[in-house]
């Protein structure tokens, strides 16, 4: 089987923004400083979010379309 895309299939969309651990952790900083010490862990990303594990108790989804 092979793995080349099919002409005139559409698939998934390549993420547009990057979003990781360093740009999450700069938005906290900037806009949440109470929060920033916390510990930040992705958790899992696809083409249109990522998912942080921020602390113990909390998460942040961020949708990107």
């Amino acid at each position: 089987m092979s793995s080349e895309p099919i002409a005139g299939v559409i698939g998934t969309p390549a993420s547009e923004i990057d979003i990781d651990v360093s740009l999450v952790h700069s938005l906290l900083t900037a806009q949440h400083p109470d929060l920033a010490h916390l510990p930040l862990y992705l958790v899992d990303a696809g083409w249109d979010n990522a998912m942080f594990r921020l602390g113990d108790q909390l998460w942040q989804l961020f949708k990107i379309a």
